[in-house]
């Protein structure tokens, strides 16, 4: 999986490939980073738990959810609605360079 790839999601939603390979134990430090680059507004502490990591932000108007997926050992950006899918592409070619 390669850094900036999306991901279709069950909900109808695109996630979009931060980290392709990460640890649990690094999600708060990747978590902060990548609230910063994506000049994200954080909601709420970092959620870190046994069974999941995440980070509630909003971004240009919509709501997401920085995660660890352990499954796949990678943090992914993901938005709480499909109707945000938008964002994460307008997100994937300024990350790429192609904005």
């Amino acid at each position: 999986m390669e850094r900036y790839e999306t991901v279709n999601m069950a909900s109808g939603g695109v996630a979009l490939v931060l980290e392709p390979s990460a640890n649990w134990e690094e999600f708060a430090r990747y978590a902060s980073v990548w609230a910063d680059k994506l000049n994200a507004k954080r909601r709420a502490d970092p959620i870190i738990s046994v069974d999941e990591c995440l980070l509630e932000v909003q971004i240009d108007g919509g709501q997401f959810w920085i995660t660890y997926d352990d499954y796949q050992s990678a943090i992914h950006l993901e938005p709480k609605d499909g109707k945000y899918n938008d964002i994460v592409y307008t997100l994937q070619r300024r990350l790429r360079g192609d904005a």
